[in-house]
């Protein structure tokens, strides 16, 4: 989806932005609240590079080695590790974090509330890797607090259909 159709679609005034920053790389969504606090989420991995409190402070590292690359995760941030931790039969850390997730919806439940959900499902590529049927879904909210902090939460919603059938 184009940057123009995601920002129509899915975007909500200057709460929740879509920008192509990176050449040839899938764009990020821009959360912001009244606040004054921001997030980073590149759809490319639902990986989020950066979140700023109201006074602008990131609090999110990012490795001045990082390769916005399709192909190679981004290095830093909070990457969404799936479906296997470190190294084995799949690539490393497994293949969530360099597939493009799909934008699902985004809200702002009031002006220091904002959140986006972003999906992703099994598909031809990660079945060449992984041949199981799945369904994540990842939702970042980022929201002012009672006690003035901005807080950013992520939940992950991972429903799997694992068929094992055993020959006689």
């Amino acid at each position: 989806m184009e940057i123009e159709e995601l920002n129509k679609k899915y975007g909500k005034q200057e709460h929740v932005t879509f920008v192509q920053d990176k050449k040839n790389y899938p764009p990020k969504a821009q959360l912001k609240i009244q606040a004054g606090a921001t997030c980073e989420v590149y759809l490319y991995g639902a990986h989020i590079t950066s979140f700023k409190t109201h006074n602008g402070r990131d609090l999110i590292m990012m490795s001045s080695e990082a390769k916005f690359q399709v192909g190679k995760a981004i290095r830093g941030g909070i990457p969404v590790i799936f479906p296997q931790f470190g190294t084995g039969v799949l690539p490393q850390h497994g293949f969530a974090r360099s597939q493009t997730w799909t934008v699902s919806k985004t809200n702002v439940e009031n002006p220091n509330k904002v959140n986006i959900t972003l999906v992703l499902k099994d598909n031809e590529e990660t079945r060449k890797v992984w041949n199981k049927s799945f369904n994540l879904e990842i939702d970042i909210t980022l929201a002012y607090s009672e006690s003035f902090h901005s807080t950013l939460t992520q939940r992950l919603t991972v429903t799997l259909s694992l068929i094992h059938i055993s020959e006689p």
